[in-house]
């Protein structure tokens, strides 16, 4: 059934309750059974040992669950079936760890990793290295924490979490094989602190290597690129990183 969300993605205030967005059984059964599951977590979890603990730290509780964005699993072609090429991911999020695997791409966990601003991300780095050393053809990496920052209107947080994202793709360049090796750069949405959530503002892309013809932009950023040779692309960023790669099947003579 189709439910509305009981998280209000806000802090002081009630959790919301779930409510069928359709008038129909398998929905109101739905929110019924979501609600009850969200009543009951809170009941137990709030006598939770552990939590008792947080608190005497001046800790918060972990006290709820509240399910989010939850959908049946959509049946996607696999990442091979649709480019030809094997791959895998390197992620800690959990969406980013189902979508792999709807997509059929090999997961792999970085040590320490957490999806947070506390996150060892250049971890990730390091694996994804070592395993296009392997001959992979294709590694996903997702780094999620600079995204929570702008959630949380943390502009101190942010900065210092792309600091770690500039080390991280340091190691990339100073670690990977540039004379066969082929990266893109980019976000999947932007998240301003001023906002405090996803808005639809282009986002930045780079491509690096070999057979990439270089323009005249000299810095990464929402503004510099506007004048970059890629000009805006839509969901176009793996078919261009896999044909600099010569990954894609060839068409014509």
């Amino acid at each position: 059934g189709q439910i509305s969300d009981v998280d209000p993605h806000k802090t002081g205030v009630k959790v919301s309750k779930a409510k069928p967005l359709t008038k129909d059984k398998p929905s109101e059964r739905t929110a019924r059974i979501v609600n009850e599951l969200v009543k009951q977590s809170y009941e137990i979890l709030k006598k939770l040992p552990l939590n008792k603990k947080r608190e005497e730290n001046g800790k918060l509780p972990a006290n709820i669950i509240l399910p989010r964005g939850a959908a049946s699993k959509p049946d996607l072609i696999s990442f091979k079936e649709k480019y030809g090429v094997d791959g895998e991911a390197v992620a800690a999020g959990a969406l980013y760890i189902g979508v792999a695997r709807s997509l059929k791409l090999k997961f792999k966990q970085a040590e320490g990793v957490t999806g947070g601003a506390d996150s060892p991300i250049i971890n990730k780095a390091k694996l994804a290295v070592k395993r296009l050393n392997k001959n992979v053809n294709f590694v996903f990496v997702h780094i999620k924490g600079a995204d929570s920052c702008g959630h949380d209107h943390d502009a101190e947080a942010k900065i210092s979490f792309i600091e770690k994202i500039d080390e991280t793709v340091g190691y990339l360049l100073r670690n990977l094989n540039w004379s066969e090796t082929h990266m893109a750069l980019t976000g999947d949405h932007s998240t301003p602190i001023i906002y405090g959530d996803h808005v639809a503002d282009p986002v930045p892309i780079v491509f690096v290597g070999p057979n990439v013809m270089p323009d005249e932009v000299k810095e990464f950023n929402e503004r510099s690129v506007l004048k970059g040779g890629v000009g805006r692309i839509s969901g176009r960023a793996v078919p261009v990183l896999l044909g600099y790669s010569n990954l894609l099947e060839k068409f014509g003579e």
